[in-house]
């Protein structure tokens, strides 16, 4: 029911909005803002441990074992590690889309409220805190909304999402994960050579087909 003096906002559909509906909302948002971020964050961990040690696996066993016949499957885990890459740069990719998402709700949230906004007190304090700030929300987290740092003006924010995406913390995972696959490929190849210098081309042919 709503009070005298209560702020309320109407849907399109005609439905009332309160203060404490949107108060919720942004609580709700809040905690989910976190969670998602630390489920990105330990994902990220997972894939990169996981796949430091098959890396680790695949470069002890061929310092090892180079010379033995089984040493030729060892070239089949960078294959896996090249794909779970890709798994993992999926995983996270869905994880920071549901960051950024949470980000645009509350950023909705701040600008019904007027928190993004102009302020003046409502009564005559002994003492301001920053006085000449014009709003609650910093003038950074206002500017990063509307425009990219090229200076791109985001039109809705689906813009602003699908930008930040390639920026952040996820620019950095998705560069870990492609160092993987990039250190995986070359390392394919060095270990293409090392058997045909321990078995020769005619003989390595031999032992596939066998």
């Amino acid at each position: 029911m709503r009070k005298d003096g209560e702020k309320t906002w109407i849907s399109e559909e005609g439905t009332r909005i309160n203060e404490h509906t949107l108060l919720e909302l942004y609580k709700v948002h809040s905690e989910a803002e976190i969670s998602h971020l630390e489920s990105h964050y330990k994902y990220r961990n997972y894939y990169t441990t996981i796949l430091s040690a098959l890396l680790t696996i695949f470069v002890g066993g061929m310092f090892q074992f180079y010379k033995e016949p089984f040493a030729l499957t060892l070239p089949f885990l960078l294959i896996f590690i090249v794909i779970l890459s890709e798994f993992g740069k999926m995983t996270i990719d869905r994880y920071y889309k549901r960051f950024l998402e949470s980000v645009t709700i509350l950023a909705k949230t701040e600008n019904a409220l007027g928190l993004d906004t102009g302020i003046k007190v409502d009564s005559k304090p002994t003492r301001i805190l920053w006085p000449y700030d014009r709003q609650i929300i910093p003038d950074r987290w206002i500017s990063d909304r509307v425009q990219s740092p090229s200076g791109k003006k985001y039109e809705n924010s689906q813009e602003f999402i699908s930008d930040r995406m390639k920026m952040g913390d996820n620019r950095i995972a998705h560069r870990t994960f492609r160092s993987f696959q990039i250190v995986s490929i070359i390392l394919a190849l060095i270990s293409i050579l090392v058997f045909l210098q321990v078995y020769g081309l005619f003989d390595l042919c031999k032992l596939f087909v066998a």
